[in-house]
């Protein structure tokens, strides 16, 4: 019987410190070269449903506060934010917003190693929320930020590692489909900010065809 790739990854990663040195990097390139294989194919699936005009958004009462505290501490520790002192509460996608927040971290952790990575969370604007991620990285070229949202976009490819550069890509998506958008700059002095900018009532702000299931 053929087995899953992901099973023999896996089997693969609990016995690498067993094996000998030389075994053991082939073993170590197979596992990672597995997990990329297998994210990609995630990735493709995602943006099938999005061309396919398969995905709907699910509102709900969200704790923005909390919710960019939970995806910090899971993906980014090293990242720093301060919740603002009353709470922030809107009626929203709480899987897509967490998604979109881990794209932007993800970003810092891949092109900036997680260098002075801070999340901020803007809610003074009347109808908007503004959640930025900023780094100390080598930022992007000026002629290239308005492409850093499209598909298979890679700024540097020399960087890239095992980027499939799709992953900002699929936070633009997620945010039109809750009717806000992103947008990218660099900062003074050396890094990227990205921000998401989004609707404080998304089931009023839905784009035009889209469907809010409750």
């Amino acid at each position: 019987a053929r087995r899953d790739p992901r099973g023999l990854a896996a089997a693969l990663r609990e016995h690498l410190d067993a094996m000998p040195e030389d075994t053991r990097r082939t073993a170590e390139l197979v596992v990672n070269d597995t997990g990329r294989l297998r994210d990609l194919v995630e990735e493709l699936m995602e943006l099938s449903r999005f061309d396919a005009n398969a995905e709907e958004v699910t509102v709900e009462k969200v704790d923005l506060g909390k919710l960019i505290e939970t995806v910090r501490a899971a993906r980014s520790p090293k990242a720093t934010f301060q919740a603002p002192a009353k709470p922030v509460v809107i009626d929203t996608d709480r899987r897509r917003l967490e998604r979109i927040i881990a794209n932007f971290l993800d970003n810092a952790h891949e092109h900036a190693d997680d260098k002075d990575v801070q999340i901020e969370l803007d809610p003074s604007p009347e109808d908007e929320i503004v959640i930025a991620v900023t780094d100390r990285g080598p930022g992007v070229p000026e002629d290239r930020l308005e492409m850093i949202f499209d598909r298979f976009t890679k700024v540097d490819p020399s960087r890239s590692g095992g980027s499939s550069g799709l992953g900002l890509a699929i936070a633009a998506e997620h945010a039109a489909l809750m009717g806000g958008y992103l947008q990218a700059m660099n900062r003074d002095g050396g890094g990227l900010r990205l921000e998401l900018i989004l609707p404080k009532d998304v089931a009023r702000s839905l784009p035009s065809g889209d469907a809010a299931a409750p």
